[in-house]
Parts: C-alpha cells; structure tokens; sequence
C-alpha cells in the first residue's frame, strides 16, 4: 500500500495474500448481521489485495450477500491501474449468481470524503508526525479534531476516517503500527474509538521484520462500529507471533478456534473486552494475563491509592537543560536560576546524580523571579548569549510565551518547593527509582512521587512527614527490586530497549503493599526492606539484589529463581 503524498521507501508496505485473507474473514465473522448488499471499502489500496480477497470470500460463501459493491481509492495513477486490473480478473472469476460492481478512483483519501461502507479494509500509510508536510500535518489534526495530540501518525487519521464512514455495525479491518496500540499520543483516539464501537481482534507480530522498511512492529485489528443500539462485545480474540512465526500464525488465525492451539512461537487465545482499556490496547501473553489477573486480586492497595504520581516539568524546548560541563560555565549568579535534574539519565542504579541542570527561574510561591528581558540579560549574561538568544524566534512562537519566551512550557508549580521526594525516569526499569533527599532536584524527564496523606502518624500523638519516616526507604527497596519490574512488565508498556513507560495512567493500577499498615506488611519485613533502601541510596543495589529481589517476592507471593 502506498503513502498519501510524499513518500520514501520505509512508507511502502505491499499486505501479503495470506494476511488479506486473515483479516477479510475474520472481518467478515464480525459481521453483527447478515446483509443483502454490502460496501466494500479500502481506501488505500495499494494493488487491491484487500478488495480481491474480500470479493473471493464473499463469492466461495453461497450464504453470503447477493450485490457486492468493491470501491478502492488510492492516490497514485499506477495503483489505480493496477487495483482495476486485479478487480475485474477477480470479479471474472466470481460465481454467476454473485452481482460485483467495482469502483477505483484515484484520490487523496483525506482529501475527500468516503463513501458509507459496511466493510473497510486497510492498510494505511504508516508515516509518523515528524516525517508528514505541513500540509499532510494540517489534514492529520483536522480529522483527528479533539483526539488529535502531541504528534500522531498519519495511520491515525485514516482510522478515524474509516470509523466515521463506516454504517452502523459496520466492521473495520486494519493494519497499524503496534506503538498506536500504547502510545501516549495515541490515548484520546483510543478512547474515542471505544466509544464508537468495540475491538473484536487483536493482532501482534512481535519484532520488525515483517515490514521490514517500515522499521515498525506490525500490528493489525478488527473493529466493529456500534450498531443503532450499543453492541455489547464480552470478548476479544488475541493473536501473538514471535519474529519468524507470522505465516504460522496467520494460518492459525483462519483456522476454527480452538483454545488448545500448540504452535511453535504463536499464541491465541480471547480476552474479556475490558481488558482493553485505552490506557492500553497491547495484547500480553497468556502466561502474563494470568499472572496479572493473580497479582491484580490481592489484598492489597493500588499504587495510586499510596501516591501521587506527578509527571515532571515540560520544558518546551531542549535549550532550558544544561550538561555538567555547560552549567560550570555559568557565573556564579545565574547557577542560583538553575536546580540539578532528576528523571532521564541522572538516576541509576537506584540512585540520583548532579548530570545535568535545568533553568527553573520561580520562587517558592512559582512567581517568575525574572520579569523581562532586559532584565534576563542583565542577570544571566552568558546563558542569555549563548543559549537562549539563539533560539528566541523559536520559544517566542510558542502560543502564550510570545512576550515570556525564556519560559518554561509546564513549571508543575509543586516543584517549586524544596521537599523531599520519591523520584522516577520517564521511562524504566529496575533501578530506576531513587530519593531526592535533600529536595534539591526538578523533575525533568520523569516522575515524582508524593505520599497522598502527606503525613504518618507514628504514635497517638505524634505524625512526621512521610518522607522523615522509614517508610520511604522501604519503599525505595520495593520499586528498584527485580521482583516490582516483572509486575510492572504486567501493568505497563515494554519498549524496544527492554526499558517500560513509568506513567501514572500505567502504575496507579499496581497493588503495592501499605508498608504502613502491619496487618498487611509485617514489621520484620518492613525492617529488612528499609535497610535495603538505604543500601540502595548508598550506592549498593547490584550488591543488596538477591535479597531484595527475595523479600518484594514473599510479598507478592512471586516464584524466585
């Protein structure tokens, strides 16, 4: 399938037959309802794979609809010639009683509008934000209206396009690229398609070969539209593959379904709908789904019930961070506009260090403590001249920062304050957390995380802060373990480099004991946990490993080894 617009080769995905043919039929098992006509739509369509499978299964089943209507847009003259071609030889050879009326037109399919369909299939031109035109961009925002944020891709738009111009009851049939499925910029769309309608497959070929100019994970999904009344889908079926293992798993996928499905490298199996949730529609394996489902019903409460998990500030442009070796050359008078960084690459192993420092120029109250730029230039003369003036036009164009454009995008007025804290990266894994204890650091690139309560009360008449208490040690033993990374690896996103997204939408969900609370966290083991925090903010996790690793387990009730 090819590209609307501009293209370069990682944009040209030919669908192979076979996953056409998956994806038709199990589109068509969608079908909610046995209709006399039916539209069939692919607005993409490349050479016509998608439309000929559809009109070859359509014509095998002598129970299917009578009028068949095969419409395909595209945006290049070669694939319209080609979809043609390909259509009439498939219509030729359709069975007489069968009435096949095909349509091809050569457009841009965000363009113009779609006709209503019954069926829509798909695989659209996968072509993130950072690659689109401006005028490509334009088209993207205007379709994705309220979903659309930070920067989509352009597989997006032609979603929700489909989802639009589909009938009530209507089915989608789609190839995407998996990050859609979990991606932050993608959580509005997600959350819209649920409303319109429900996911009936989930399709995931795990590594990025079977595109291979794409440099993209392939996933793909079928979708009904909510018919006049709203459909209620209890189930979804899953299909995972491992690199090398998509033929096999394709050929399972058409086969009946069968629960006791043993294929090397694939696995399928159905899901309750509601464990799709726009936080997260990326299928898990089946060995995880019942780990989870273990961890989720203990007695426990849910990170979010402990903590406020606060995402850090957002610069608005990479010029407010400093290196080391930058910030040393700063004056003495501008270093005191400037607060080491947490989050990104200054906390490892469990612990934070002074890497990097990020321009946060607000009092305590979060009052600007530099109100113009003459005044900016006067107290921050060589910051001023070689970082920020170069790049003015640039902050200045931000949208409410024309006359303030040495500001920060977000400041999170909460940091304004020295205080202790729980700290994380943006992105994660054992070791990952640490604990900003003189409350020196800004959040950049990461996460704070605040005790709800504020408080504990460690006698009848006596309360301290949470972070004074033992207790924060504790639980920066519980986070950094190897034990809370494999129950995070349930609730969160992996990414390619092994390490999982730390936000809140992903961890307030996890059980994680009240190591307050002795009837739920024994005293001991709270003891043993506190001294390998503080083990940790020393500098010894890799040494203190195997213990913690064995004391978070006994919480949760984990296998070791």
């Amino acid at each position: 399938h090819e590209p609307v617009g501009a293209s370069s080769p990682r944009d040209v995905r030919f669908t192979p037959p076979n996953l056409a043919r998956a994806v038709v039929q199990k589109a068509l098992e969608a079908m909610a309802d046995q209709r006399q006509s039916l539209t069939v739509l692919d607005p993409a369509c490349g050479s016509g794979v998608f439309l000929v499978e559809a009109i070859r299964e359509l014509s095998a089943d002598a129970g299917r609809s009578q009028k068949i209507k095969a419409v395909g847009y595209d945006i290049r003259e070669i694939s319209e010639y080609t979809t043609r071609f390909c259509l009439e030889y498939a219509t030729h050879n359709a069975i007489a009683s069968r009435s096949v009326q095909t349509e091809v037109t050569r457009r841009d399919s965000l363009d113009d509008p779609w006709v209503n369909a019954d069926i829509i299939l798909m695989n659209p031109p996968f072509i993130p934000w950072e690659r689109l035109s401006s005028e490509q961009r334009q088209k993207v925002s205007n379709e994705l209206g309220d979903t659309a944020q930070q920067r989509p891709d352009i597989a997006m738009a032609f979603v929700s396009k489909a989802v639009r111009s589909l009938k009530p009851g209507g089915v989608l049939g789609c190839i995407l690229p998996a990050s859609l499925l979990s991606s932050q910029t993608g959580l509005p769309w997600r959350k819209w398609l649920s409303e319109q309608g429900s996911l009936q497959l989930l399709g995931c070929f795990e590594g990025y070969k079977y595109f291979p100019t794409s440099l993209v994970e392939t996933a793909f999904i079928v979708y009904r539209k909510h018919s006049d009344r709203k459909d209620a889908n209890r189930s979804v079926e899953v299909l995972i593959s491992n690199e090398g293992s998509e033929d096999a798993a394709i050929r399972a996928l058409r086969r009946e379904y069968d629960a006791t499905l043993e294929i090397e490298g694939v696995e399928r199996f159905q899901r309750p709908a509601h464990a799709f949730m726009p936080e997260s529609w990326r299928p898990l394996r089946q060995k995880a789904y019942d780990e989870k489902d273990r961890i989720a019903a203990l007695p426990l409460p849910r990170a979010g019930d402990l903590f406020a998990i606060k995402q850090g500030v957002r610069l608005g442009h990479p010029v407010f961070l400093l290196r080391d070796n930058q910030y040393k050359e700063l004056n003495r008078a501008e270093k005191q506009f400037f607060r080491p960084a947490a989050g990104g690459g200054a906390i490892r192993n469990g612990r934070i260090e002074k890497r990097e420092y990020v321009f946060y120029p607000y009092a305590s109250d979060g009052s600007a403590l530099i109100g113009s730029e003459p005044e900016l230039q006067s107290r921050m003369p060589i910051y001023y001249s070689r970082y920020l003036a170069p790049v003015k036009d640039k902050l200045a164009a931000r949208k409410g920062y024309e006359t303030t454009w040495w500001e920060l995008y977000r400041k999170q007025s909460w940091q304004t304050t020295l205080s202790p804290r729980l700290v994380s990266t943006y992105f994660g894994e054992s070791g990952s957390f640490a604990f900003d204890e003189a409350g020196e650091y800004v959040t950049v690139n990461g996460h704070a995380w605040v005790w709800v309560k504020r408080s504990l009360a460690l006698s009848a008449d006596t309360e301290f802060p949470f972070e004074e208490t033992p207790a924060v040690w504790a639980y920066l033993a519980i986070l950094n373990s190897k034990a809370f990374e494999e129950i995070l690896s349930l609730f969160s996103v992996r990414l390619q480099g092994g390490q999982m997204r730390l936000e809140a939408r992903f961890l307030s969900q996890i059980p994680l004991p009240d190591v307050t609370d002795e009837m739920s966290c024994p005293a001991r083991v709270v003891k043993d946990l506190v001294d390998l925090g503080k083990a940790i903010h020393a500098g010894n996790l890799t040494t203190v490993a195997p213990d913690l690793n064995k004391s978070v387990s006994l919480l949760y009730g984990l296998r070791q080894g």
